[in-house]
């Protein structure tokens, strides 16, 4: 189903250290993509601002690199980033399917010859329900996960289409059977989030009154020295630059 229309591309933040197909394709989808350093941030590859100030972090993966880091390095990432998102979620391209005459994993891609067919390129040591378990096990905590596109070219589309419904009021699906509770948020995490930016030196009356004016630090990283009348030229600078921002 195509995205509903919006009044503009959406923006999206791609980690300067993420692969710069991820960011050329997830901008053929209709998305404005800038390139920053997310690390500082605390969040994941991908990162942008949803409706009513929602925060959504997700964390890109090949399948290899999910059989590898699940259980490890990986847990500690998105550990980490559940405290700086309000959705934080793990998208994986490539398939794994339990290995044939061998305990392990089977990789599957799509052909080179013909990307319709998925052809098995690699197996992988760790179980496939090793693999389930770890999806489980991070799913207790609220952390979402897009598993199962053969390839970024199909993962970068369902993002895509993530965004955009983040960004549309009124979505009805499911609502007469799901429950939900209205999201609180604390605008202290938020002055909390623009006085940790490394070297800025924003104090807490500084980081409110930015918050007056832009509401949240995402609006914030995206605006113009002429628009923080709070800020020196020099603090902006610095600002920009922990968020990986060249000004």
């Amino acid at each position: 189903m195509a995205h509903r229309p919006l009044p503009h591309n959406p923006v999206a933040i791609v980690d300067v250290f993420e692969q710069q197909r991820i960011a050329d394709e997830l901008s053929k989808n209709n998305l404005t993509i800038m390139r920053q350093n997310l690390v500082p941030l605390g969040v994941g590859d991908i990162f942008w601002m949803g409706l009513d100030g929602l925060r959504f972090s997700w964390e890109h993966k090949t399948i290899e690199q999910a059989l590898a880091e699940s259980g490890q390095r990986l847990d500690d990432q998105l550990r980490k980033h559940t405290q700086h998102a309000d959705i934080v979620g793990l998208c994986i391209d490539g398939i794994a399917v339990p290995g044939v005459g061998h305990s392990g994993c089977d990789i599957f891609e799509p052909s080179r010859k013909n990307p319709k067919i998925l052809v098995k390129t690699k197996k992988h040591p760790k179980t496939f329900e090793g693999l389930m378990s770890f999806f489980a096990s991070i799913s207790t905590f609220n952390i979402r996960i897009m598993y199962g596109y053969p390839d970024y070219v199909s993962m970068c589309r369902a993002m895509a289409q993530m965004v955009y419904h983040s960004l549309t009021a009124g979505h009805k699906s499911l609502q007469h059977v799901v429950k939900t509770k209205p999201v609180l948020f604390e605008a202290q995490q938020y002055v909390e989030t623009l006085m940790g930016l490394e070297n800025a030196k924003i104090g807490e009356q500084t980081a409110k009154k930015i918050l007056l004016t832009h509401k949240t630090p995402f609006n914030f990283y995206l605006s113009e020295f002429n628009e923080n009348p709070e800020l020196t030229l020099d603090q902006f600078k610095r600002a920009m630059k922990a968020i990986g921002r060249n000004v």
